[in-house]
């Protein structure tokens, strides 16, 4: 059932930025510097990682994976923007404009529960 919960919210968020990769590499490129080929490796994590999660193929390393990647999204939701102007469209979960209870909550469990499930497989 965890699995099933973890695959939907990776499947969402990863759909969601299929369908807007320009949006989210521009909102990526206000907190750091990256390329577009960066930007597509992230987005191709966050789908591939929640079909394995749907379909209940889960070990070691794609747990792990799952951890860096919300790591990554903790580190980019905390870091503050480079320019004053921004064109973020503030669509993403882990990319807001302003961080707010809501994005915060939202990532803090996505993480806990994909950590958990990690110690899991480990254990």
């Amino acid at each position: 059932m965890v699995y099933l919960i973890v695959a939907m919210i990776f499947l969402k968020n990863g759909f969601n930025k299929v369908f807007k990769i320009y949006h989210y590499y521009v909102a990526i490129n206000e907190k750091i510097k990256v390329s577009p080929t960066f930007v597509s490796i992230l987005v191709s994590l966050d789908v591939s990682i929640g079909i394995f999660f749907l379909i209940q193929f889960v070990n070691v390393y794609i747990c792990m994976t799952a951890v860096m990647l919300q790591l990554f999204s903790l580190f980019l939701l905390f870091k503050p923007s480079k320019g004053g102007t921004t064109r973020n469209c503030g669509c993403f979960e882990n990319m807001p404009i302003n961080i707010n209870m809501k994005n915060l909550g939202y990532n803090y469990v996505k993480f806990t529960l994909v950590f958990l499930i990690f110690l899991g497989e480990i254990l």
